[in-house]
């Protein structure tokens, strides 16, 4: 849906700096994106830190806004953007944190390790099973560490085909290990 008539003159005073017309796209626009940042991240205090960090970006890049014809998509694409790359720095820094943990736990105990060969085993069966595209993806990104933008780069394919290539990867993987978490699959797969 395209912004009214309104909204392009809210976008416009906002653009020329006026901190009225952000107080109202703010009060539009901040519980909402709470909300979706909540449920993606899972935490109302990081999804607070995510919409507030959007809501300081609108302020500094204003000029730019007057051209958005969709502020409410606008906005929703910047929070899911911000989102997921917390996400993403979040699962690597827990996935290295889990890695040390399961080499102490594999030095303990011999059935342990083997416990864990077994299920890394299957991961990489499942792994196997995807489509050649979804496999190189998600290798390139949680096996290579490699950003979504850099994945997008060197197979000569869109940002967003990687996010989706990884998603259905990461949602395949749950179906077979359900009661897994998936920071637990992402750090045995290093």
């Amino acid at each position: 849906m395209d912004v009214s008539i309104s909204d392009k003159i809210i976008l416009s005073a906002l653009s020329q700096g006026n901190e009225e017309a952000f107080d109202m796209i703010f009060e539009q626009l901040y519980a909402k994106m709470k909300d979706f940042a909540t449920r993606l991240c899972g935490s109302e205090c990081d999804a607070e830190n995510i919409v507030q960090d959007i809501f300081m970006q609108l302020w500094i890049n204003r000029e730019n806004l007057v051209d958005v014809d969709n502020l409410d998509g606008y906005v929703f694409m910047m929070v899911r953007n911000a989102g997921l790359n917390f996400l993403r720095k979040s699962l690597r820094y827990e996935s290295v944190h889990l890695e040390d943990t399961l080499q102490m736990v594999e030095e303990e105990s011999a059935g342990d390790t083997l416990y864990y060969k077994e299920l890394e085993a299957i991961i990489e069966q499942e792994i196997d099973k995807m489509p050649s595209q979804r496999r190189v993806v998600f290798s390139m990104s949680r096996i290579e560490g490699l950003s979504n933008a850099e994945i997008a780069e060197k197979l000569g394919i869109s940002k967003r085909t990687v996010e989706s290539h990884i998603s259905l990867a990461l949602r395949d993987l749950r179906k077979v290990m359900p009661f897994m978490s998936l920071l637990a699959l992402l750090a045995m797969m290093k």
